[in-house]
């Protein structure tokens, strides 16, 4: 083991990923504060806002429950203005999202493709066009 070198760090509002990573890494896992929505099991609202304020991160992977030729939804304004304040203190945002959420929407819109930057997805490139997605460039990751 090298101790020279910092443990990686993972901030996160999602408990079961805290779970899962406490229970299979040796990192440091920081779970943020906030109101629980028992149906996703996060954490959202104004007190995990403020619980990012002391952090910036060099990635942050996020989903989204719909995307369309318009871009990026999810069921709540709260995860959505959750996600933005990630997007807002991070070098790269990476969303994972996959094909199952292609064509869908939900109540409270993320984002728009133009402000997408990075996409992995179970969706084929010509899936995407086939709805009208157009990436503006974004890199794109098909698995």
């Amino acid at each position: 083991v090298r101790h020279d070198i910092a443990p990686i760090r993972f901030v996160t509002n999602n408990l079961p990923a805290a779970e899962k990573l406490a229970k299979e890494s040796a990192a440091e896992i920081h779970l943020l504060g906030g109101q629980l929505l028992p149906h996703q099991l996060i954490v959202v609202g104004p007190g995990a806002g403020l619980s990012l304020s002391p952090w910036r991160f060099d990635i942050a992977y996020l989903s989204a429950e719909g995307m369309n030729s318009e871009g990026l939804w999810n069921s709540r304004d709260a995860i959505s203005e959750f996600q933005r304040h990630v997007c807002g203190r991070t070098r790269q945002a990476i969303f994972c999202i996959d094909e199952s959420k292609l064509n869908r929407t939900a109540p409270s819109y993320l984002m728009s493709w133009q402000e997408v930057r990075h996409l992995i997805t179970s969706a084929a490139r010509r899936t995407l066009e086939s709805f009208n997605i157009n990436l503006n460039g974004a890199t794109l990751e098909c698995v």
